[in-house]
């Protein structure tokens, strides 16, 4: 059945993050509590569908009140995709 294949897919995806990304979960996680104490903002962004995830922390009723969106749209697929994956090195 494709449902149950999709999901042991996904669990497996999930539990490789959890195994290799465990300790860079918990860094980033640390970096946001000590920014968040110290009253500082988190900056947020995203560009194509990722942008949505700087809308939910924004917008999101009952969020963490200190979020900095940056909504440029320039950097949006539907401006074209080459500012948002040019290098600026």
């Amino acid at each position: 059945m494709f449902t149950k294949q999709y999901y042991q897919n996904v669990a497996s995806v999930l539990d490789e993050v959890a195994t290799n990304e465990s300790v860079s979960i918990q860094k980033a996680g640390q970096k946001v509590a000590e920014t968040l104490k110290a009253d500082g903002l988190i900056h947020v962004f995203g560009c194509g569908h990722s942008h949505m995830i700087a809308e939910e922390l924004f917008y999101r009723a009952g969020g963490i009140a200190p979020i900095d969106p940056i909504f440029d749209t320039t950097a949006m697929l539907h401006e074209g995709a080459q500012k948002s994956s040019s290098d600026h090195r």
